[in-house]
């Protein structure tokens, strides 16, 4: 499930505010999941004012700030987090990077991102990391909270205005993966042994060697590759099988005997 908000009112110095916000129910209902949150921003005054807001909380149990990669990765290490909300640019660090590497650390972190940009391009990439969400910097604090708490319990969460572009995003990319399996499909089991030992970059006479077939037979097998998958070059043929042999197979597993 995807949830969204459409408000930008606030800036980001509501953050530090304790006063005005919509709470979680008193009374540690059992529905109401806890949390402990790490807030890896390099802008270390909007982090301490985050740790500050958020800790009022009665549903969040910790919140730690730090702000930089190699200190949220180390803190990842020594202690569980439920959520990490991590600011995509960290001066010398890089916010999307940091995600893939946390979710490898932590597979079940939820991981929220949080940005001043709005480039479609840059919230796809975050989620393609591994991000549940993003949020922006001048979100009001109510509707952060409210996102943190969707994303503790399962759901991601987008601004309404960045829903629509997302998921166009990731049409267009179905589109273009469903086409190349289709390129995939029209090879024989012996073109994609080649194929595959192409994309790991043997050459003619070693992959001649491995299958115990005749170098021109070979050569003869690259010349269809590249014709079925309607490229111009080995290199192209190789691009498009480390995208998606592997789906190819998994779609529709066949016996490595040529057809």
């Amino acid at each position: 499930m995807v949830t969204e908000s459409s408000s930008y009112k606030c800036s980001r110095a509501g953050w530090g505010r304790l006063g005005s916000s919509s709470r979680a129910p008193e009374g540690h209902s059992p529905c109401v999941l806890r949390s402990c949150i790490l807030v890896v921003d390099d802008h270390v005054v909007l982090g301490q004012a985050l740790v500050a807001r958020l800790s009022a909380e009665p549903d969040i149990d910790r919140v730690r700030a730090v702000a930089t990669a190699c200190d949220a990765l180390a803190a990842v290490r020594s202690d569980r987090f439920d959520i990490a909300l991590v600011d995509v640019n960290l001066g010398a660090d890089d916010g999307l990077a940091l995600c893939a590497q946390l979710r490898h650390q932590q597979p079940d972190l939820r991981v929220l991102m949080l940005s001043c940009a709005t480039q479609t391009e840059t919230v796809v990439g975050a989620l393609r990391a591994g991000a549940v969400g993003w949020v922006p910097k001048d979100m009001p604090i109510d509707q952060l909270l409210d996102a943190l708490r969707q994303v503790r319990a399962g759901a991601a969460w987008l601004p309404g205005l960045m829903l629509r572009g997302v998921l166009d995003e990731f049409l267009r990319d179905r589109s273009e993966q469903d086409r190349e399996l289709q390129l995939l499909d029209r090879l024989s089991g012996r073109e994609r042994q080649v194929l595959r030992e192409l994309a790991a970059g043997h050459d003619v006479p070693s992959i001649a060697g491995q299958l115990y077939l005749s170098q021109n037979t070979v050569r003869t097998h690259i010349q269809n590759i590249l014709g079925k998958l309607e490229v111009h070059s080995r290199v192209a043929a190789v691009a498009l099988a480390h995208g998606s042999l592997g789906r190819a197979d998994r779609a529709e597993p066949r016996s490595e005997a040529s057809r």
